[in-house]
């Protein structure tokens, strides 16, 4: 009886350490970009480029189904509110965005916001809003939001 205990015991153990998690170790968050236009939702897997600034694009479709959607800041992101400028004096301090509804018009954002909501070791994340002005027609983006690779 002790031994089926002992034994029963065990198997308990190694189950309940088999399942455990460790979100320290979790790799499996995904890395995505979405926002809304005229009141439509569009989701795009997170793409993140460095150089001399740090870009998060999403893009989708080819020719009139494409969709592209950019947001720009410094290589060092800084957790807060920062406000989106068309015409940067200081380009790489600078956070900036860009929507283009196909593939024939692309616009700046002129008015809005990109909101650093956290900054891990491996994602930065946050929320944006901003105006597209692409000539006699523009859009809103609005609740945007965003995980991306650090």
């Amino acid at each position: 009886m002790r031994k089926l205990l002992l034994l029963s015991v065990s198997i308990l153990m190694v189950t309940l350490t088999a399942c455990s998690s460790n979100d320290s170790n979790d790799n499996t968050t995904p890395t995505y970009i979405k926002f809304k236009v005229d009141d439509v939702t569009y989701a795009y897997q997170a793409e993140t480029n460095t150089s001399l600034k740090k870009i998060i694009t999403g893009r989708v479709g080819e020719g009139s189904t494409y969709r592209e959607i950019s947001l720009s800041m410094p290589v060092n992101p800084k957790v807060g509110s920062h406000k989106i400028v068309v015409d940067p004096s200081s380009a790489n301090d600078a956070y900036t965005a860009s929507f283009a509804p196909n593939s024939d018009t692309n616009s700046d954002g002129a008015i809005g916001k990109i909101i650093i909501t956290s900054i891990d070791f491996k994602f930065i994340r946050g929320t944006f809003y901003f105006y597209a002005d692409y000539g006699p027609t523009g859009a809103f983006i609005n609740d945007g939001e965003f995980v991306a690779d650090k």
